[in-house]
């Protein structure tokens, strides 16, 4: 694989808000400072499918001149796979982390690790036509025939990664992951094209697990 790129960039505002929608506005309260902002509503600078308004997890551009994304903050909701996220006019790849972490009790420790996001769809409810992203550990390695991808390690990362896989409708029992240097491109092909709805479990604006969709 090609040697991927090491993320790195400038966060700007983000976390829970109070959002309204004003007549030519909307106006966005950050919850754990109180800082105010505000975006034309019809401006091409505002990406997010707006909500109704209320309670909402926003992410706001470094720059402080965008408003990227409004999503829930908590609940379970119907999805499916809308796309994943990439450079522009490029296919999705592995994007590769690193850094220094600190655990609660205040030791450090160093990560290193390729990962991906995926953007799913809401289908049904308030947020209906929303978007919210999940970001997942790129953990795909040569199954051991040289023609099929597997997936490596144990563990919580694994467990999801797995999950996520079969409830949005990758068979684990019969598929065959085409090993590639980049399985990202086969993958969201796949997945978009089957459409398989499932539940996102959502708390504090992230993606904490998946879940079956009864009913559906």
């Amino acid at each position: 694989m090609p040697v991927p790129s090491i993320r790195s960039y400038k966060k700007g505002p983000r976390g829970e808000a109070t959002l309204k929608k004003l007549s030519k506005k909307v106006k966005v309260t950050l919850t754990k400072t109180g800082e105010e902002f505000e975006f034309p509503k019809d401006d091409e600078h505002v990406t997010c499918t707006i909500a109704k308004g209320g309670n909402v997890f926003v992410t706001i551009s470094s720059d402080k001149n965008v408003l990227m994304d409004v999503r829930p903050i908590k609940g379970a909701f119907y999805v499916k796979v809308k796309n994943f996220a990439a450079s522009k006019d490029k296919e999705p790849a592995p994007r590769h982390y690193e850094g220094m972490g600190r655990k609660k009790d205040g030791e450090t420790f160093n990560y290193s690790y390729e990962g991906f996001t995926v953007i799913l769809e809401i289908i049904k409810g308030d947020w209906k036509g929303s978007t919210i992203p999940s970001f997942l550990r790129y953990k795909f390695v040569d199954a051991g025939d040289g023609e099929s991808a597997g997936i490596s390690g144990t563990g919580k990362h694994t467990e999801i990664l797995f999950n996520f896989l079969e409830l949005a409708g990758i068979d684990l029992d019969v598929d065959t992951i085409p090993l590639s240097e980049n399985i990202l491109p086969w993958l969201e092909q796949t997945l978009m094209a089957r459409s398989s709805v499932f539940q996102a479990i959502v708390a504090d604006g992230y993606i904490q697990a998946f879940a079956p969709s009864p009913g559906l």
